[in-house]
């Protein structure tokens, strides 16, 4: 049962990791949530590598892993480790996008977060990872997207991005 409960609590962080990052996004483009820093990303279209963009979001998200062990030791674990493996997720996914966005294939679409980033969408596309909350709310626009490479995954594409810095 302990099994069971840690799955599902993870499967549910996973899930409410993501809708926090699109939700977080948003507000980061109303400038209420590190206004300016999210202008200076757009302004230089570079993201920070993926280990300083986890550990950004885990620090971000930090104050609410521990909440799940109020309920029991399987829940504090699933939703601790969901979030940090969304966290990495996340950061791994924006990396991707913004370094080789062919090879982002999870996606139903195109590799959104790379075509909020190509025409300057402010307000669609901002998902970093998944793009279901965008096709949920309404916020997803294939529009551009023939300017991007076509989808090319291999595995040294899903390996070549910037682990300590953007490329």
């Amino acid at each position: 049962m302990t099994f069971v409960v840690f799955v599902v609590t993870f499967g549910l962080a996973f899930v409410c990791a993501s809708l926090v990052e699109y939700i977080g996004h948003r507000l980061m483009h109303r400038g209420v949530l590190l206004a300016e820093a999210h202008r200076r990303h757009h302004a230089d279209g570079r993201a920070k590598g993926v280990v300083w963009e986890f550990l950004h979001y885990v620090c971000g998200t930090l104050p609410l892993l521990p909440w799940g062990f109020f309920l029991g030791w399987a829940v504090g674990w699933g939703w601790l480790s969901a979030g940090v493996v969304y966290a990495f997720f996340s950061a791994y996914g924006h990396q991707l996008q913004h370094d080789r966005p062919e090879a982002c294939f999870w996606m139903l679409g195109p590799p959104i977060h790379a075509l909020h980033h190509l025409h300057d969408q402010q307000h669609c596309n901002f998902g970093l990872a998944v793009d279901w909350w965008d096709h949920l709310f309404g916020t997803w626009d294939p529009a551009g997207s023939e300017a991007l490479p076509p989808r090319r995954p291999s595995w040294r594409g899903l390996i070549s991005v910037g682990w300590l810095s953007s490329r």
